[in-house]
């Protein structure tokens, strides 16, 4: 859910720099810190833009827009990056719990494994145990 306005933070128009230090999902679903550069906008190619320049009348001008829109951004960027760190921690926490499965099975299966070859030794004491009671009998 988006922070409503009363409650996002106040971006700064004029704001230098924004960077968030955050878990980030990398190889193998492994958490690792990762400090993406969000402010400012550097990988804009202003060369690229020359052959498609082209004059726009703006209502309202250029700068009330991006009073509006550069907190907005600033906020999709953040929000973007707790999603990331959650799903992280979601994606970790679903490695730890298959892991926790995997090992209790294989107890579950060593611990039957065991008490089957202490049945089958307590089954073969008593059947030995008949076998030579009844040949006891027979002499």
């Amino acid at each position: 859910k988006m922070a409503s306005p009363e409650v996002a933070p106040t971006v700064d128009v004029a704001a230098r720099l924004m960077v968030l230090v955050l878990p980030a999902k990398v190889i193998a679903l492994m958490p690792a810190p990762v400090p993406p550069k969000m402010l400012p906008l550097t990988d804009l190619d202003s060369q690229e833009a020359v052959g498609y320049e082209v004059d726009y009348l703006f209502e309202p001008n250029k700068e009330e827009i991006l009073e509006i829109l550069l907190p907005q951004y600033a906020e999709s960027l953040i929000y973007g990056a707790i999603i990331d760190a959650k799903s992280s921690e979601h994606a970790s926490r679903m490695t730890a719990m298959k892991s926790a499965t995997d090992n209790a099975t294989n107890m579950i299966n060593d611990m039957t494994i065991q008490y089957n070859r202490v049945r089958q030794t307590a089954i073969t004491q008593e059947i030995t145990e008949i076998v030579g009671g009844a040949s006891a009998l027979e002499d």
